[in-house]
């Protein structure tokens, strides 16, 4: 079945049809990574994960060459066609970033992870955010970004953006992490770590989150801090996770059937007019995933984690 999604990639990659779910952690080839890996010992699976982690960084030097660039999105708008490059690390470039720090080795991998690390740096912006009074500054990312506007000068915005894991500035910056330690880039992996550490800085409500879940709750947050305590010993980090862990568990209520509900305005593909609460036990935008977060800041890291992380 994956050889056949690989080679309906290279397909769709050639006739300039392929989509973000096409390649993405959600309903992509991505996704599929952590569990090729799970025993890389196995000949087959380590032959379909280079086969997949090839394709990648074919598509992303084929950005850097601006040579049929089947990374850009296209979509309609008031009859007029916007082409933009979606950033998310759930169907975005993040999540070809950080697969393409996996722990395998394909020819020019290193050139595509050196090659995004310098596009995510040159669409960082500066955002603003309220504390106590006070306008702080942020450095971050919008979820997409307009061909147009790509430049090599820091963009500032007046008003943060959510902050979460699928599209918002926690999980690009993680992908990053994961770049600057794949090159062995210390002054890159200073700073992602300074800019984490700036986020704790911010009260959690400034966060914008509303759901307590891993996609764009407060669960992808927390995995990501959590990693990040784990892997740099850094007490902020932690004591934030701490933060955090309490923040999900004042929305627990044993009145609720799974006792977490997922709040948003979109669930399942339907867009509602607000946000409202959904019963979901699943692991992204469900009580599962909740829970299994809230477990993982009491251990080492799980495999589970890897599917949202690539950690391991």
């Amino acid at each position: 079945m994956l050889t056949t999604e690989i080679d309906r990639f290279k397909a769709f990659y050639r006739s300039g049809q392929l989509t973000e779910n096409d390649y993405d952690i959600i309903n992509g080839l991505a996704g599929n990574l952590p569990f090729l890996l799970l025993d890389p010992n196995q000949g087959k699976h380590l032959a379909l994960a280079k086969r997949t982690l090839t394709l990648f960084v074919t598509s992303v030097l084929q950005m850097q060459l601006s040579k049929k660039n089947a990374l850009v999105l296209r979509e309609k708008n008031n009859g007029s066609e916007i082409a933009y490059y979606n950033l998310g690390m759930s169907h975005g470039l993040s999540a070809l970033s950080a697969a393409a720090c996996k722990g395998i080795i394909v020819p020019n991998q290193l050139n595509a992870i050196s090659f995004l690390q310098l596009f995510f740096h040159d669409t960082q912006m500066v955002f603003t955010s309220n504390v106590a009074g006070r306008e702080t500054q942020v450095s971050g990312w919008s979820g997409t970004v307009a061909i147009h506007n790509q430049t090599k000068e820091v963009k500032e915005v007046k008003t943060l953006e959510r902050m979460s894991w699928c599209y918002g500035t926690p999980g690009i910056l993680y992908s990053q992490f994961l770049a600057a330690n794949a090159l062995h880039d210390s002054e890159a992996i200073y700073q992602t770590i300074t800019a984490f550490e700036n986020a704790t800085t911010l009260p959690l409500e400034n966060f914008l989150i509303s759901s307590p879940t891993i996609c764009h709750g407060y669960s992808g947050v927390l995995l990501i801090y959590n990693e990040l305590a784990r892997k740099t010993g850094n007490v902020k980090f932690s004591r934030f996770r701490d933060q955090i862990v309490q923040k999900l568990l004042s929305t627990f209520s044993p009145a609720y059937e799974f006792g977490f509900y997922e709040y948003d305005k979109v669930f399942r593909g339907t867009l509602y007019n607000k946000a409202r609460r959904f019963k979901d036990t699943g692991i992204l935008n469900g009580s599962s995933g909740v829970i299994l977060s809230l477990l993982s800041t009491k251990s080492s890291a799980k495999e589970w984690e890897n599917m949202f992380l690539f950690n391991k």
